[in-house]
């Protein structure tokens, strides 16, 4: 639009408070109800009462604002929608609540409603869907009618279509996601080439990024979860953590925590480089401070796929706090060799879950013959040794049983003295 004032054309003419309304030389009439268009001409403002200086817009229906080349051109009821950039909501025709600041946002948008597109071609192809926000060079690009999405960054959620209530903060984030749904990626690259995976969440830098119809995984940390593509049910919480993973269900939250799992399944790594050395092992637990073996020092648990658990001190028994600064009441215990005489050692089989008759109860998967005690017996030796869980199911604390035991063998010990004492004195 080229600006006249006074027969001489040039933007350099325009000096504060030097302009009115006479010395602009454009065709028609202005007034309070009309506005300067970008041919130089006055135009009548649908709705509006003045335009104060604003060029090539055109205000039309009720309460929308169009600035640019086509911006908000079509609005035929449309209600409260602003356009500021050629072509802007240039499709919108009943669609309220709209806000589209770029070239080309919101382009092809028509009926949908409380959608805000800022950036050139954010939500570019939308047509129909509502309440999405993107935030970015073609963010949003592809979205048809999904709605409720959020994108935050140049591209984000570029491919997206129809996955609905998804969230992508950062350059490319959620770039390749097409109808997955209820996906939160934040982190340039994170989820990049996701698809139609759904229910995942990746923050940090290229996390989860190669993953594409994997479902429910969670991945926090840089390159975290960096190789999963289609599986399932995988958390990881650190730099690197589950690097390589593919196989599904493992968790590993710490820095390089099962960093070296390949197809390996369900196993738990919790600590600094807990489980490194692991490739394929499955149904493994890992809690340690470093990267060493089993029954060391720095793996301070490692547990089998059958469910037995060593320690990094490779003893058997756990270290409890008895000094007697906080202890009181101090006696001698009463129980000892009679309740260990008192006890019954039984050989037995669990029973599947369809033979098990109470409800709330849960049975053992440990196969074979097992020997050890009924806790209905043993508590009405020893009480102290069985609790009950919320379920009611009756659980055996070994403690007692174990002080009682070392009671038992002083009693026998005593015995044995007294006995040795009178074999020596018939003997003499």
């Amino acid at each position: 639009m080229a600006v006249v004032i006074n027969g001489t054309t040039g933007i350099d003419k325009v000096q504060d408070d030097s302009v009115d309304i006479a010395d602009l030389s454009a065709t028609g009439t202005a007034s309070s109800s009309t506005y300067l268009r970008g041919d130089n001409s006055w135009a009548t403002a649908g709705g509006a009462t003045s335009i104060d200086g604003l060029s090539d817009a055109a205000v039309t229906a009720t309460n929308n604002i169009g600035l640019g080349s086509s911006a908000v051109d079509s609005i035929t009821t449309g209600d409260d929608n602003v356009g500021v950039g050629a072509s802007s909501l240039t499709a919108v025709t009943t669609g309220s609540n709209n806000t589209a600041i770029g070239v080309n946002s919101l382009y092809t948008h028509t009926t949908g409603n409380k959608n805000t597109g800022i950036g050139r071609q954010a939500l570019y192809n939308n047509t129909t869907s509502d309440s999405n926000t993107a935030v970015g060079y073609n963010s949003l690009f592809s979205n048809t009618t999904a709605a409720e999405n959020v994108a935050v960054g140049r591209e984000a959620l570029f491919a997206n279509t129809t996955g609905a209530d998804n969230v992508a903060v950062g350059s490319a984030a959620l770039y390749s996601n097409t109808t997955g749904t209820q996906i939160t990626a934040v982190g340039r690259s994170a989820l990049i080439n996701n698809t139609s995976g759904s229910y995942s969440t990746a923050v940090g830098y290229k996390a989860l990024t190669a993953n594409t119809t994997g479902a429910n995984n969670t991945a926090v940390g840089i390159n975290s979860l960096l190789t999963n593509t289609t599986s399932d049910r995988l958390t990881a919480v650190g730099y690197d953590a589950l690097r390589l993973a593919t196989g599904a269900g493992n968790t590993a939250i710490g820095y390089r925590s099962g960093d070296t799992v390949t197809s390996g399944t369900y196993s738990v790594f919790i600590g600094h480089r807990a489980g490194h050395t692991q490739t394929t092992g499955s149904n493994q637990l890992w809690i340690a401070r470093d990267n060493t073996a089993e029954r060391n020092a720095a793996t301070w648990i490692y547990g089998t796929g059958s469910g037995a658990c060593y320690q990094g001190n490779n003893s058997s028994s756990w270290s409890t706090g008895s000094d007697r600064r906080i202890k009181k009441d101090i006696v001698d215990s009463p129980d000892g060799l009679a309740k260990i005489n008192a006890l019954q050692v039984r050989n037995f089989n669990y029973r599947t879950p369809e033979e098990i008759t109470v409800d709330g109860l849960t049975g053992s998967d440990a196969a074979g013959l097992q020997t050890g005690v009924i806790a209905q017996e043993i508590e009405l030796v020893l009480p102290k040794t069985v609790t009950e869980n919320a379920a009611g199911l009756k659980q055996v604390n070994n403690d007692p049983i174990f002080w009682a035991m070392v009671k038992a063998i002083q009693e026998l010990s005593a015995q044995n003295t007294a006995l040795a004492a009178r074999i020596t004195t018939l003997e003499g």
